[in-house]
């Protein structure tokens, strides 16, 4: 496998790009830059304003824990995509992660993307519809919290009179 067939293969399995159209990949993967990072190189850095994601090629990254979080740090490798949402719209990323080993990857900056969703308006909802799955587990998962806790606390307007 060539350099670049590293990094494109695992666009093929990262949850963000299935079910798009070979094309649609193809355009994709020649539209982002091959990177490289070092062991021991930032990738991204918590709390700063993120304008690309990089979808891990080869290697490994760490994905730090903040300290006094009570979270263990994460480790990621080939076929993960890190900074996805900033690809898509304006954010602050959530984490830094650091490259553990070599770290080959394809970097999609959102204006790059944001011109090709606006040629090719399928991509645009492709990335809608991931959103929107996104934000839909996020809601499940904050109902089992709740659920965890018993009833929810009632908000202003909820209150009930006594009988």
């Amino acid at each position: 496998m060539s350099k670049v067939d590293d990094v494109v293969v695992p666009l093929l399995g990262a949850r963000i790009f299935s079910g798009l159209a070979p094309a649609q990949l193809k355009t994709l993967a020649l539209e982002a830059e091959v990177i490289t990072f070092k062991r021991g190189d930032t990738i991204i850095k918590a709390y700063q304003e993120g304008d690309c994601a990089f979808l891990i090629g080869s290697g490994e990254v760490i994905e730090e824990a903040e300290p006094g979080d009570g979270e263990p740090s994460k480790e990621f490798g080939t076929g993960t995509v890190i900074g996805e949402m900033a690809m898509l719209v304006e954010t602050l990323h959530s984490a830094t992660v650091v490259a553990r080993t070599p770290v080959r990857a394809l970097k999609f900056q959102r204006d790059a993307l944001h011109a090709l969703m606006e040629k090719d308006t399928t991509l645009s909802e492709h990335f809608v519809g991931k959103m929107r799955e996104r934000l839909t587990e996020t809601a499940n998962r904050l109902r089992e919290v709740d659920r965890a806790f018993g009833e929810p606390t009632p908000r202003f307007g909820d209150l009930r009179t006594p009988n």
